[in-house]
């Protein structure tokens, strides 16, 4: 299961001066990324907030344009694909994935 929330659709707020966006929710990764790939089976629940560029995401047979702004939440277990060039935010839940 996943779920995508489009920049038209979302309202950005702060929500802390820390990383930590909840206690379940880990740290951001902030990546920049050129023609980045990545095909996986998540093995925990991974959310996706695209700062900017474009990524291409594959998933339950369908095929996702994400662009600026756009945020995609990817349920533990779920199998997809994401390729693209772009600076996006990665934040896992649990908060350290599966090492604890």
């Amino acid at each position: 299961m996943y779920k995508i929330i489009r920049k038209s659709d979302g309202r950005i707020q702060r929500i802390a001066e820390s990383s930590l966006i909840a206690k379940d929710i880990g740290p951001s990764a902030i990546t920049d990324a050129t023609d980045f790939y990545k095909q996986e089976t998540a093995p925990y629940d991974v959310i996706y907030y695209i700062r900017t560029g474009e990524l291409h995401l594959t998933i339950d047979g369908k095929s996702i344009h994400l662009g600026e702004g756009d945020v995609c939440i990817i349920d533990k277990n779920t199998e997809y694909e994401l390729r693209g060039t772009a600076r996006f935010i990665l934040m896992k839940k649990p908060a350290f994935g599966s090492l604890f």
